[in-house]
């Protein structure tokens, strides 16, 4: 009996062993990334960012084509005043830089101020298209050189169309953004106010005489040879004037 529980043990030991090297140390895809606002303008109403990521050969451990990817999401609200979501996707998203996670809903999270729910959702397009991982709403199509400006501009038809001045990246929309459920922006307060469980990404208190499309962006890497998922931090980027 003694000789078979030194037997077993060692056959323990060495399927351990074996499974560690098979195994190795998991590889962790992690890059400095910087979302920089740059100027919101009134007519036609737009937002820009410039996104930079740091000169780093781990840029190669991406799957060609898969990354990196934007993902935008937004809020109407009648303040001019954008509600703060960044603390909040920093825990659910970004967490630790070896267990980010996937973003898998049309709201990307949800907090209470104030008794106020504000509720960020993902932008969708004529489609109804929910962007997932690896492909967003635009990705790299050079994974070595995925620096790049992007400008959201909106449309007589309250849509809002994404353009990429400078960088190489892929569109994945179908026209233009539009609503998380592939419907034109609201700019009927009252109607809001009215029915609010069809316009759960709008958080109105009052009747105002405009409604604010709050923009938010962050950088997503989750397809390579590595084990983590990887997120830059959320960036405010502006607001557009409903009109």
């Amino acid at each position: 009996m003694r000789m078979k529980a030194k037997l077993l043990l060692a056959a323990s030991v060495f399927f351990m062993l074996l499974l560690v090297v098979s195994c190795g140390e998991p590889t962790i895809f992690s890059t400095n990334v910087t979302i920089f606002r740059l100027l919101t303008e009134s007519s036609p109403p737009s937002v820009s960012a410039e996104c930079t990521f740091e000169n780093s050969s781990i840029l190669n451990d991406i799957t060609s084509g898969k990354g990196p990817s934007l993902v935008l999401g937004y809020i109407i609200t009648d303040s001019p005043d954008a509600p703060s979501f960044e603390q909040e996707f920093n825990t659910q998203y970004v967490r630790k830089i070896y267990n980010g996670a996937s973003l898998f809903n049309r709201e990307i999270l949800s907090l209470t101020k104030d008794t106020y729910s504000y509720s960020l959702h993902q932008f969708s397009d004529q489609n109804q298209t929910q962007f997932r991982s690896p492909y967003y709403v635009a990705t790299a199509t050079d994974k070595l050189d995925p620096n790049f400006t992007f400008t959201l501009t909106l449309q007589a038809d309250q849509s809002i169309e994404v353009t990429i001045p400078s960088g190489s990246y892929t569109l994945h929309t179908i026209g233009n953004l539009m609503r998380y459920n592939g419907k034109n922006f609201n700019v009927n307060a009252a109607a809001i106010l009215a029915d609010p469980l069809q316009y759960p990404d709008c958080t109105i208190t009052s009747s105002p005489p405009s409604l604010h499309c709050h923009v938010y962006a962050a950088m997503n890497v989750s397809d390579g040879r590595f084990s983590n998922i990887f997120w830059s931090s959320l960036k405010y980027i502006g607001s557009l004037t409903l009109e």
